[in-house]
């Protein structure tokens, strides 16, 4: 029998199919190909969900940090600014043990800031304490950060208020066993005592007085992963504690758009002269008023903002404090006020300090200066203790020192000066025999302390009076020590051929004789805005809201030697009220600077020149006397005119071009 065999393989030529296409399946190659590529493309898809997923929290985390930031600046910076103490201790309480019904006070604290403040009512010196307590506390089944405020007037009860912060903040994380008032919650807010402004760690943290910190560095959680630059978590960031660190700007700085004054020139500011008028100074007073009435009219026509202070037994703030240069009516009123200065008292160094920086509740005043003038003609006799009103609270390291003596008063004026010199120049004055060459007080030495105990010394704590010998001191040294904080390295103002030549770096100025005083007050003073010319444009005698240009066209030495001037442009309106160009005067006695009006669509066909009495438009002036100044064509221009103007290195020129509307 014959089988017929066929071949499993199909005959060359044939198809299968009927339709003349081969059958559509995936080969074993295809099959593993696209197994692959389904499992990677379903890992990726895998991992982006979860990453998804997980930012949920992150991004919750950062939301809720960045709420927290917000409603943390509202309260914490002034809290911090105002506090004399802080406690971080997690069982601090804002009311003691006597908090009043209605005040919940669990949880931990995070930080306990408290200070005290002196009013006078009827006479009668009231003192207000306020400790301000931020707490986690639980709230359900959430935890919250909350602000509570307790305040007392003489040891009355507490009276207390409270305010949640911050919501839902994380609760103790997983092995974490929360003990309220013993388990410090850092893993939910975290504050750091206030630091110096320029700080870079916790090491700089303002130890003499924390009330003087500028900063404050403030940890918070708002839950999600914490750290990366996408995590939610932990966000670190400072806050302003009552003040900021004052920096030169730089022409070409990036870091916000300089007004003129920053890009072209150093004169300008706030400035603060605290004038001794304590009953020493005796026949000299009417001298001293004169000479601190020329201080101001230098800086007649300027952009600084002055203000003085005067002190004897306490101190005063005159008129309403600082007063605008620019203004010929603030520099009037200014002089007047200097003029009503009156002899008498002691010589109150503390208070003297205190009212040019704080408020009579501890907080920092609105204006801080960035230099303050600190004339004395000799030692501190009194403090805020003993004369000052309101009076001041005393400081623990007040009890070993004897009340009313030169050292209690040095103290005490020490610890307000010292946590402000990273922030404001000082330059001290000594004026008067008292600091003559050899003029000495003693400073006290602490030796040791001691309580009575039967009427004998025992020398352990808590101690009640101390042992201390006398230390002969320079009341150059004392001054210095002041000013610097330390007596060896103040920079004493150095004059040649009657001239100061160091003004641009002294910082201590001793003069035995009270005829000195007016030359270094006019060195001081120069070394800000000598060789200056201030740019203004009035119109009805104030700042005119238009806006004007002017520029530096031509520079010339007095014999008319012509010099290279960079073309500077000012330009004036209601947001610059003043433009300033510093010159280089060089060997020569003084400069003549050409000012021109630019011309724009404003001064061509909105304003006209307003000629004043002396027949021109311009008037400028210097020290507070006006200036011959000479008019300059402009060419093709037949209305406008710009200006000449002479410019020396000892006096800061101001020069204005008063304008009408058409």
């Amino acid at each position: 029998m014959v089988v017929a065999r066929r071949s499993c393989r199909p005959e060359r030529g044939r198809v299968r199919s009927s339709t003349g296409r081969r059958d559509g399946g995936f080969s074993l190659t295809e099959v593993v190909v696209g197994v692959v590529l389904m499992g990677i493309v379903m890992a990726t898809l895998s991992a982006a969900i979860t990453v998804v997923l997980s930012q949920q929290d992150n991004a919750g985390g950062r939301l809720d940090n960045a709420v927290s930031a917000q409603r943390l600046s509202a309260w914490l910076p002034a809290d911090m600014a105002s506090a004399d103490t802080f406690d971080q201790s997690p069982g601090a309480s804002p009311c003691g043990q006597s908090c009043p019904t209605g005040t919940t006070v669990s949880g931990s604290n995070v930080i306990l800031a408290s200070w005290s403040a002196v009013s006078v009512v009827g006479g009668t010196p009231v003192t207000t304490s306020t400790n301000v307590s931020y707490r986690y506390m639980a709230a359900g089944s959430s935890w919250d950060i909350v602000r509570i405020k307790c305040t007392r007037v003489d040891g009355t009860a507490w009276t207390c208020t409270q305010r949640t912060v911050m919501s839902d903040v994380p609760p103790p994380p997983p092995g974490q066993t929360f003990v309220p008032g013993t388990t410090s919650p850092i893993w939910a807010m975290e504050v750091n005592p206030p630091m110096k402004a320029d700080a870079t760690s916790l090491a700089d943290t303002v130890a003499v007085d924390p009330k003087n910190g500028k900063r404050v560095d403030v940890k918070i959680n708002g839950g999600g992963q914490p750290g990366g630059a996408n995590g939610g978590g932990d966000m670190a960031f400072s806050i302003s504690a009552g003040s900021t660190k004052r920096e030169i700007i730089e022409a070409d700085s990036n870091v916000r758009i300089p007004s003129f004054t920053d890009a072209v020139s150093r004169c300008g500011g706030s400035f603060t002269a605290i004038v001794d008028s304590s009953g020493s100074i005796g026949n000299s007073m009417n001298l001293i008023k004169t000479n601190v009435q020329q201080f101001v009219d230098i800086f007649a026509g300027t952009p600084m903002k002055l203000q003085v202070v005067d002190f004897d037994s306490v101190a005063r703030v005159l008129g309403k404090g600082y007063f605008d240069m620019l203004n010929t009516k603030d520099v009037a009123d200014l002089k007047a006020a200097i003029n009503t200065i009156s002899l008498g008292g002691g010589t109150n160094w503390e208070d003297a300090l205190y009212v040019t920086f704080y408020k009579a509740d501890g907080t920092f005043q609105q204006r801080l200066p960035d230099k303050v003038l600190f004339f004395t003609d000799g030692q501190p006799s009194g403090d805020r203790l003993s004369s000052a009103l309101p009076r001041a609270v005393a400081h623990p390291d007040d009890w070993w020192v004897p009340s009313y003596s030169m050292q209690r008063s040095f103290n005490r004026a020490l610890r307000v000066i010292a946590p402000l010199r990273t922030s404001t120049e000082f330059i001290g004055v000594g004026v008067g025999p008292n600091i003559a060459p050899g003029a000495k007080s003693n400073l006290l030495k602490f030796t040791r302390g001691y309580r009575l105990v039967a009427g004998k010394r025992v020398y352990s704590e808590p101690f009640t009076a101390a042992e201390y010998t006398n230390v002969s001191t320079s009341h150059r040294d004392i001054l210095t020590q002041l000013i610097t904080g330390d007596p060896t390295i103040g920079v004493e103002g150095k004059v040649v051929d009657g001239q100061y030549v160091n003004a641009d770096v002294a910082d201590m100025y001793f003069l035995p004789a009270f005829s000195q005083f007016a030359g270094a007050l006019k060195a001081i003073a120069l070394a800000d805005c000598g060789g200056t010319l201030t740019m203004q444009t009035l119109e009805d005698g104030v700042n005119t809201a238009a806006t004007f240009e002017y520029a530096n066209t031509k520079l010339t030495s007095t014999t008319g030697v012509s010099l290279t001037t960079n073309k500077s442009l000012i330009v004036t309106d209601d947001q610059a009220p003043s433009g300033t160009l510093d010159f280089t005067i060089g060997g020569y006695p003084a400069v003549d600077v050409e000012l021109m009006p630019t011309m724009t669509t404003t001064t061509q066909t909105q304003y006209r020149p307003a000629v004043q009495a002396g027949g021109s438009a311009w008037v400028c002036s210097a020290g507070g006397v006006n200036r011959t100044v000479t008019e300059v064509a402009i060419p093709g221009e037949t209305v406008w005119k710009g200006v000449r103007v002479s410019v020396a290195s000892n006096e800061a020129v101001s020069c204005v071009l008063n304008v009408a509307k058409v």
